[in-house]
């Protein structure tokens, strides 16, 4: 049994995840983003199952909400900033996400980095990497600012 530890964060940043057990559908846009040559590096629905049974160590465990909380109350959650990689099959985990953050009253910040694939945080010295790092220092002084303000 997962219990509550206690004290919320203040806020969450998180890039290119799978905040679901099963990877949600894939809209028609981003199945055109992720076509053709894009298409050999994406993560596939069977892909996402087993590395998510993997992390979550068991079957019974894929349902935990705190280990995948996609499409489960997101009440209560703090500020968060989603980075996805506008080439990545992940980004259907991390829009659906957001949606579900907003519908649950989070304010929700996602940002989708046109061309890249996933992975851009680990690609240092790339367009993509220094907007990622930029974004996130941003959102991090917004809400430390925010934070002391209050």
């Amino acid at each position: 049994e997962v219990r509550n530890a206690g004290t919320a964060p203040a806020g969450l940043l998180l890039a290119y995840g799978t905040f679901h057990a099963e990877l949600p559908s894939i809209d028609s846009a981003l199945r055109e983003r992720i076509r053709g040559r894009h298409s050999l590096a994406q993560f596939r629905p069977a892909t996402v199952r087993r590395m998510n049974h993997n992390y979550a160590g068991a079957a019974d465990m894929m349902r935990e909400p705190y280990a995948f909380p996609g499409g489960h109350d997101l009440t209560g959650m703090p500020a968060t900033l989603i980075l996805d990689a506008d080439r990545d099959s992940l980004r259907a985990s991390g829009g659906a996400f957001a949606r579900d953050l907003a519908t649950a009253g989070a304010l929700v910040e996602q940002h989708v980095m046109r061309d890249a694939r996933h992975g851009f945080l680990n690609r240092p010295l790339t367009d993509h990497f220094d907007t990622g790092i930029d974004l996130m220092r941003a959102w991090i002084e917004k809400r430390t600012e925010r934070t002391s303000a209050e």
